[in-house]
């Protein structure tokens, strides 16, 4: 099978695909930091697989919302965040939170 790459854009975020010796390997990439959000790797036997998978994949990070969950689980693990077991809203809310501890704690080390 030979090596396929493409490139999807969302306004956000970047989808790279690579489809090499059989292993289709997806990745959802923010655009402007150009930080891997997350990746996806998969044995495919064909082609056909390979742009099922790949449609199938943009359509949960782009319609469902993944590319969403997957930037906040980064900054959570970032900030390190327990994120497992919480809703998108709460770990969101603390992380708020830990960035605003951080920025109090900034300032205080700055006036020493």
């Amino acid at each position: 099978m030979r090596g396929v790459k493409s490139k999807i854009y969302s306004d956000r975020f970047l989808i790279c695909s690579d489809n090499t010796a059989g292993i289709l390997t997806l990745k959802l990439i923010h655009k402007v930091e150009g930080i891997v959000l997350h990746e996806w790797k998969e044995k495919v036997k064909s082609e056909r697989e390979a742009t099922i998978s790949l449609e199938a994949y943009k359509h949960f990070m782009f319609e469902e919302d993944g590319a969403l969950v997957y930037s906040v689980k980064y900054a959570a693990n970032l900030f390190e965040i327990d994120y497992k077991g919480k809703g998108l809203i709460e770990v969101t809310e603390l992380i708020k939170q830990k960035a605003a501890e951080l920025e109090k704690k900034e300032e205080t080390i700055c006036i020493l």
